[in-house]
């Protein structure tokens, strides 16, 4: 036999298919980043707005001062670490980590820029011999912005204008710094374009010298005067607004991240706030919010994560379950439906029947095993045949000679003395059991015969009645029928059936017991129990009960055991009319036969 025929290639094939499967599903799941905003993940991404909606709320009625112990606080609570960005990217908390450039890039990406707004431009104009890139010059509008607000919380200008110097200095190069040492304050001190209806009076009115630009003093003079506050001219109620959420990881897959848009100023909600406050913050088309970029950032989500939930993996798990189920039902069905088949002839086999067979045509173990089942069959069918045969030949051959014998032994007893007569009476008696062991031969191999028998409706309680009077008579009948129980049966196999079973009750049981016949009929079958209440048989007999010629006791004679054909011919019969015929020992004593046959009221 090929290898690639037997159970266990196919059980290793199967094997390596499940492996890759997994694999690919796990691949999958790794190249689409399965996170809080992927479909298996609606829980996680509920989640994460509700964090972030949370963390709005204070952060709208806070001062920006503040915002950095508030997320902190947010960090220890949900286990996680939550980066605010403004507009370009970045950070609106003072002494924030930096972001991984590879983050960055998704961030750009994922939330573009706006346009350069006045203070940008300004700037770029201004600091223009410093050749800026356009990554330094976002860091230096977040220096300029953060130094006017600490100017406008402490006034003093001397000090806004000394952290500026020094934050700007600290992100050019040494070439840029050597050439930002030989501005003046007027040429990178950006003047003042709001979005007041008229830029230009409020220009000239704090340009004391007319020079164009604001100098030190006279920008100091200005934001000292000057807060224009956001218009609160907005009307009706702000419209419900859903941020989307945005999932990535790097490369190494050392965290996972979720990025989000949420509302840190809002117009009619929460304090006032200035033009100068939301100048670094992403405005909404209604110019009613002003949002900032929440980043989240926790471990991977197989660890310990914020975006963990338990139903997207199992979810996972039970694709993985059902995948796996389609690459081995196919092939657990292949070996245990033969495995049945070959059970139930088996089964058959040792009841006695040898006529059917498996037929599995399969090139592996199972259907080795099949044809085995099969070859056996078909031998202990032949054996069995051969052996009704020969009975039935040996038996046919006795019965002219007996015959012969009897009718001679008639004859000498005319002619014979009275010590003769007694003698040829003793004789007679032996012959009389070789005729007896000849019918029963005879009977035994005609019961067993295969050929088709055609089966009517009996009457079983006039047939059991006419058995019990006639074959045990010593024994007190206690039967209880249902009323007109009918069976599908041969009559006359069935009698003959009966019959011996109750010759067996009132040879083996003590004189003055008595029988017991119960029947039911249930929706597949008649079920008859017959019960004798005498000494029964050892338990390890009961297998062989039915067996030609098999007697309990070695010590029985033909006088005290019989021939040994009886309840063979009896199961024989109850098989030949469609039935069962079983044994067991019965609770209060004796043997209780069970027959099965086929109610007539289908």
């Amino acid at each position: 036999m090929r290898f690639r025929d037997t159970l266990l290639a196919r059980i290793l094939g199967g094997f390596l298919l499940n492996l890759l499967m997994v694999g690919l599903v796990l691949w999958g799941l790794y190249e689409l980043r399965v996170g809080p905003a992927s479909a298996l993940a609606g829980l996680s991404e509920d989640r994460v707005r509700r964090a972030a909606s949370a963390l709005s709320d204070q952060l709208v009625n806070a001062p920006r001062a503040d915002w950095p112990q508030i997320v902190q606080r947010h960090n220890q609570r949900h286990g996680v670490t939550f980066h605010l960005r403004n507009a370009r990217g970045g950070s609106l908390l003072l002494n924030a980590a930096p972001l991984p450039a590879a983050v960055r890039e998704q961030l750009t990406a994922t939330f573009p820029p706006p346009s350069d707004s006045p203070i940008r431009r300004h700037l770029a104009r201004q600091l223009q011999p410093l050749q800026l890139n356009a990554a330094q010059l976002d860091q230096i509008e977040t220096i300029w912005l953060n130094s006017l607000r600490e100017f406008q919380q402490t006034k003093n200008l001397a000090a806004a204008m000394a952290a500026y110097t020094k934050n700007v200095r600290a992100v050019l190069t040494e070439t840029q710094r050597e050439n930002f040492a030989q501005l003046t304050p007027i040429n990178f001190t950006p003047n003042i374009r709001t979005e007041s209806p008229s830029p230009a009076e409020w220009h000239r009115r704090f340009d004391a010298d007319q020079d164009g630009d604001l100098n030190a003093t006279e920008l100091a003079k200005l934001l000292a005067d000057y807060s224009p506050t956001e218009s609160n001219s907005a009307a009706g109620p702000l419209p419900d607004w859903q941020p989307q959420v945005r999932t990535f990881t790097l490369p190494d897959a050392q965290h996972v991240w979720a990025a989000l848009e949420i509302s840190v100023r809002v117009r009619e909600v929460g304090r006032e706030f200035s033009t100068w406050e939301v100048q670094d913050l992403r405005k909404t088309p209604d110019s009613r919010r002003f949002n900032a970029i929440l980043l989240l950032e926790s471990d991977p989500v197989l660890g310990e994560s914020f975006f963990a939930e338990p139903w997207p993996w199992v979810t996972i798990l039970l694709l993985i379950i059902g995948l796996s189920a389609l690459f081995w039902l196919p092939l657990i069905q292949r070996i245990t439906r033969p495995l049945a088949k070959v059970t139930a002839l088996t089964e058959e086999i040792a009841e006695g029947n040898f006529q059917n067979r498996v037929d599995l045509e399969q090139p592996d173990e199972i259907g080795r095993l099949a044809h085995a089942v099969d070859q056996m069959a078909h031998r202990l069918e032949g054996f069995a045949r051969g052996q009704r045969r020969f009975l039935g030949d040996v038996s046919h051959e006795l019965c002219a000679p007996l015959a012969r014998l009897q009718m001679a032994l008639e004859v000498l007893a005319e002619t014979a003395s009275p010590e003769q007569k007694e003698m040829l009476g003793d004789l007679r008696e032996e012959v009389e059991q070789m005729a007896t062991l000849v019918d029963e031969l005879l009977c035994f191999t005609r019961t067993g015969e295969t050929k088709a028998i055609e089966l009517q409706p009996v009457d079983l309680a006039a047939l059991i009645e006419a058995n019990l009077q006639r074959e045990a008579p010593d024994l007190a009948h206690d039967v209880k029928l249902p009323a007109n129980l009918t069976a599908y049966a041969a009559p006359d196999r069935l009698e003959r059936a009966l019959a011996n079973i109750f010759r067996n009750a009132q040879q083996h049981a003590a004189t003055g017991k008595k029988i017991q016949v119960r029947a039911e009929a249930a929706d597949e079958s008649v079920e008859i129990k017959i019960t004798d209440f005498g000494p029964g048989v050892p338990a390890d007999c009961l297998d062989q009960l039915f067996d030609p010629f098999f007697r309990p006791e070695d010590s029985r004679t033909r006088e005290t055991g019989g021939t040994g054909l009886g309840l063979a011919i009896a199961k024989s019969a109850v098989e030949a009319s469609g039935g069962t015929l079983q044994c067991r020992l019965h609770e209060q004593g004796g043997l209780q036969f069970i027959l099965r046959l086929k109610p007539a009221n289908e």
